[in-house]
């Protein structure tokens, strides 16, 4: 069984993947309209979310991806740690944050909890169960680009049931 949610601050996507919980992802969809009308990047109230497409009771995230350091991509991730465990972060290993202060707090906590930073790059796989990640970029030339938002790590999710193509921000 592999659930997934999916948190961006200005336009949360925080949903379970599973027919059941249509219900979750239309709270979701409402929440996130109104989080884009208040313009706020650190999405507070991140944990309780989560808590809402994970079983009462489980407090660990195998891992987190970050796909590139923005506040609107990383925003909430101390909160969410102040109420879950987290298996690791993957990240795409640009240390030149937009929010340098947070992203250097949020960087602190994750170390503090000893929890693994991995850096993965286009070429990278996870498998979790049936489930498997292809990171298709960053590769070391957009890794380097100007604009923060091509530097995202981005996925390609399969699983038996589904796939699924995660691309962060960057352009088309």
């Amino acid at each position: 069984h592999v659930e997934v949610a999916f948190r961006h601050a200005a336009e949360l996507l925080q949903h379970a993947l599973e027919p059941a919980d249509q219900q979750a992802r239309d709270d979701c969809t409402r929440e996130a309209a109104q989080s884009a009308d208040h313009g706020d990047d650190r999405d507070h109230g991140v944990a309780e979310r989560v808590a809402r497409v994970l079983e009462p009771g489980d407090r660990y995230l195998d891992f987190v991806v970050i796909t590139h350091p923005q506040l609107d991509h990383f925003g909430g991730f101390s909160e969410l740690l102040a109420h879950y465990r987290v298996g690791a972060f993957l990240v795409n290993g640009r240390t030149d944050a937009a929010a340098e202060e947070e992203w250097q707090a949020l960087l602190s906590e994750i170390e503090r909890q000893r929890i693994p930073l991995i850096t993965v790059g286009a070429g990278d796989a996870v498998r979790y169960g049936d489930a498997r990640m292809a990171i298709l970029s960053p590769d070391g030339a957009w890794l380097h680009s100007g604009e923060l938002n091509d530097t995202s790590v981005v996925l390609r999710v399969e699983t038996p049931a589904w796939r699924a193509l995660l691309t962060g921000d960057i352009g088309a």
